[in-house]
């Protein structure tokens, strides 16, 4: 009879071994379906449309487009079928074309694949909740306190004169895309775009609308609840 006595370095190697052979077993058991693909990601951005800060000129008249401030909530992915419809949450929106960037994101998430056609949203004015107190948004009286608030401000200079546009007006909003774009399940990327039409918000029977004048509130209000348009960026697109 040989009496076998282990060492500690033998040991280790016996367990590494089984432990190796218990991977390998694991391994061959595995289903590749077992490994789901990444869901298909969509992602909302707000811009301004191009040529902002230049002279709008039109007859006697011309415009300087600054910036604009907005506040949305209830967005939804519109679609053919259902609708994918994202969590409630005011989101304070801010645009201009001096930021030299890729606009506003306002984010994103996982989405089911369908055939889309749209965006919508709530045009609102912020909840007392939210924590949105931007001052170009809000009136407070002299103790301090928010007495006042708007959905929506754009500033620029008409003919050499500043101007700051507030609104209350509280819509929905609804942006078609050009055409319905079909989105797989799994591994597609669908980000849009929305970009501010803005001088069609100052233009009523082919003249400039003068932003300080309480008169032409009204129009301003109605082009900017008509006036934006989506592009699109989409990877794995089925039609």
């Amino acid at each position: 009879m040989i009496l076998i006595i282990n060492t500690a370095e033998d040991i280790m190697k016996k367990c590494i071994a089984v432990l190796f052979l218990m991977l390998l077993m694991i391994s061959g058991c595995l289903d590749v379906n077992d490994f789901e693909d990444p869901k298909t990601n969509f992602s909302l951005i707000f811009d301004l449309d191009d040529q902002v800060g230049e002279d709008f000129v039109l007859e006697s008249d011309t415009l300087i487009m600054i910036g604009a401030k907005f506040i949305i909530d209830n967005i939804e992915l519109e679609a053919v079928e259902e609708n994918e419809v994202f969590a409630p949450n005011n989101v304070l929106v801010q645009i201009s074309g001096f930021d030299f960037g890729d606009g506003f994101n306002v984010g994103g998430g996982e989405i089911f694949g369908g055939n889309y056609t749209g965006i919508s949203y709530d045009l609102t004015i912020a909840d007392s909740g939210t924590g949105i107190i931007d001052p170009e948004l809000v009136v407070r009286n002299d103790q301090g306190d928010i007495i006042d608030r708007f959905s929506f401000v754009i500033n620029g200079v008409f003919n050499n004169e500043p101007f700051l546009f507030k609104s209350r007006l509280n819509t929905r909003m609804n942006i078609g895309f050009e055409e319905n774009v079909v989105m797989p399940e799994n591994l597609g990327t669908l980000q849009a775009t929305i970009f501010g039409d803005w001088r069609r918000w100052f233009v009523k029977d082919g003249e400039l609308l003068d932003p300080n004048n309480p008169n032409n509130r009204e129009s301003i209000e109605d082009n900017f609840s008509k006036f934006f348009f989506a592009r699109l960026f989409t990877i794995g697109q089925l039609n």
